[in-house]
């Protein structure tokens, strides 16, 4: 669980941003139909089986490149969360390709995908092995991890 304070602060951030790293944000946002329209969503962690709730990176740059060839830079907020707006975005066309940057330090996904719920295969206990063309755990940047490390 999370520490209380940590709680506090995600319970302020219902209907923000910063809400519920780690969850699948299109698949709420879609069934809700409260917030706003997203293509892209997902959250940057340090661990490789990070739990959702827990505070993500800060910082990171996720480039997402559709098909046309347009490129939407995202930046993690505080609490990891990245995501495009379908109105940052007209025109936007799957699929597309995903590249992080964090700390001079680069990973790219070169498996186009058309889904753009990122947590939604990027979990805890990841959707495959890693090596078998699925999402072997969460986005994540340790440096220590060789399977976070870029």
């Amino acid at each position: 669980g999370l520490p209380d304070p940590q709680l506090r602060a995600m319970e302020q951030h219902q209907g923000a941003p910063e809400m519920h790293p780690g969850r699948d944000c299109i698949a709420c946002h879609a069934a809700r139909s409260r917030g706003p329209k997203l293509l892209v969503a997902g959250t940057v962690f340090t661990r490789l089986r990070e739990t959702s709730d827990c505070a993500g990176v800060f910082g990171a740059t996720v480039t997402i490149k559709d098909a046309a060839g347009a490129e939407h830079k995202l930046e993690s907020n505080p609490m990891g969360n990245f995501f495009l707006r379908a109105s940052a975005a007209p025109g936007f066309k799957p699929p597309f390709t995903a590249k992080l940057l964090y700390a001079g330090k680069e990973r790219q996904m070169f498996t186009p995908q058309t889904n753009g719920s990122c947590n939604g295969c990027h979990t805890a206990q990841g959707t495959a092995p890693a090596g078998q063309g699925k999402a072997p755990g969460r986005i994540c940047v340790d440096p220590n991890d060789p399977a976070c490390t870029p």
